[in-house]
């Protein structure tokens, strides 16, 4: 392993939400988070360390980051043992105002994600449309969506699938935490590592961007976007969000968010099927 001394790791998780979790995780009656985040120097060379429940998905995690090896947009890999990964720490700030400067740079970010081994395939071939109907279905099974609600939703599904969609990488949760400004170049950063994944539904990230926080710029954003090879995925833009949205109602559900539930979002896609 790498020389030197430990500085003191300092853990990113706030005293009280860890203590909340260590007593749900006792309980054992919500979904649970085994990934432990935590910064440490060594030999003034700073570090993001990820401990992960297991090799498996540390290995997931280093080949996806890897892919883009040598890209600005993600962290580099320092070292991965076992179920540890080590990232390079990135210098930089978050994102606390959005302008069109930001935008732009969003936009390239995905672009870069968007390009890299994307592939136009039959939505038959893919468990896209299964899982969304799937989604569908525990929703109303757990009473969030009603059976007339549910049975419009699962006709919408089908009428809203295209014949064909882009699969490929993409940085699914996208939160503004989840991105750095850097201080190196000023480009946009996806630091977490978990939220780069392969084989996805090709437009899920930046569906999560619009839905939280970027979709007053949704014009700009995308006039910027959709260039130079960037697969398109405009056409069935309203089918992504469906997945999105059902796919985020049913995590919140199972990790006991109630209040970010909001049954009333889906009414837009049975109203207008």
């Amino acid at each position: 392993m790498l020389g030197g001394r430990f500085s003191a790791e300092t853990k990113t998780f706030r005293l009280a939400r860890r203590l909340r979790y260590l007593c749900s995780r006792a309980v054992g009656n919500r979904l649970q988070n085994s990934q432990q985040t935590l910064f440490t120097t060594r030999n003034g060379k700073r570090f993001k360390r990820l401990i992960l429940r297991d090799t498996a998905l540390a290995a997931e995690f280093e080949r996806n980051l890897e892919a883009f090896k040598g890209s600005p947009y993600f962290p580099a890999v320092a070292i991965r043992y076992e179920h540890e990964l080590w990232l390079e720490y990135v210098e930089g700030s978050s994102i606390t105002t959005v302008d069109a400067a930001l935008v732009e740079k969003m936009a390239d970010f995905y672009a870069a994600t968007y390009r890299h081994s994307a592939q136009a395939v039959s939505i038959a071939e893919t468990t896209v449309l299964y899982r969304l109907q799937r989604d569908l279905s525990i929703l109303n099974q757990v009473g969030i969506l009603p059976e007339s609600v549910y049975r419009s939703l699962s006709t919408a599904a089908e009428k809203l699938a295209p014949e064909s969609v882009w699969i490929g990488f993409d940085y699914v949760d996208a939160v503004r935490k989840n991105f750095i400004v850097t201080r190196r170049d000023g480009l946009v950063c996806g630091v977490d590592a978990d939220s780069l994944r392969k084989d996805q539904l090709i437009g899920t990230g930046v569906t999560s961007a619009l839905a939280r926080w970027l979709g007053p710029f949704q014009t700009p954003f995308f006039q910027h976007l959709f260039r130079d090879g960037v697969p398109d995925f405009r056409p069935y833009l309203p089918f992504i969000e469906l997945c999105y949205l059902a796919a985020w109602t049913k995590m919140y559900f199972f990790e006991k968010k109630r209040k970010k539930i909001d049954a009333g979002l889906f009414e837009r896609f049975y109203e207008t099927r």
